[in-house]
């Protein structure tokens, strides 16, 4: 990983005007248009991870995008580092907090 960029896919793919990344997490993602001056706004993907839904946001420098969907973070912040790939794989976007209880159920996860 090479932040905000991963070179293997961990749930979100960014794509620019001509360029296309895997985004490290949620995190990551959303703060591309912030650190690329040649990009004011990019495509983000992701899939929620409980029930596959898919979602796409156009994200830019002035706001966040409109939507409903929930962000979780399972690693608390004080251990993010201690495995910064598994950190970036379970910051995710959800449908709802229905959904994030439905994954935390299912993968026997606690709440973040």
């Amino acid at each position: 990983m090479a932040h905000p960029f991963a070179s293997v896919p961990l749930g979100f793919s960014v794509m620019g005007r001509r360029t296309l990344w895997w985004g490290g997490c949620a995190w990551d993602s959303f703060a591309l248009p912030q650190l690329l001056d040649e990009e004011p706004d990019v495509l983000v993907a992701s899939r929620c991870p409980a029930c596959d839904t898919p979602h796409a946001w156009v994200v830019g420098r002035d706001a966040p995008p409109p939507g409903e969907q929930v962000a979780h973070f399972l690693v608390p912040v004080r251990h993010v580092w201690d495995d910064v790939v598994h950190t970036c794989r379970h910051q995710r976007l959800f449908c709802s907090t229905r959904c994030v209880d439905d994954w935390l159920e299912r993968t026997g996860a606690s709440r973040g």
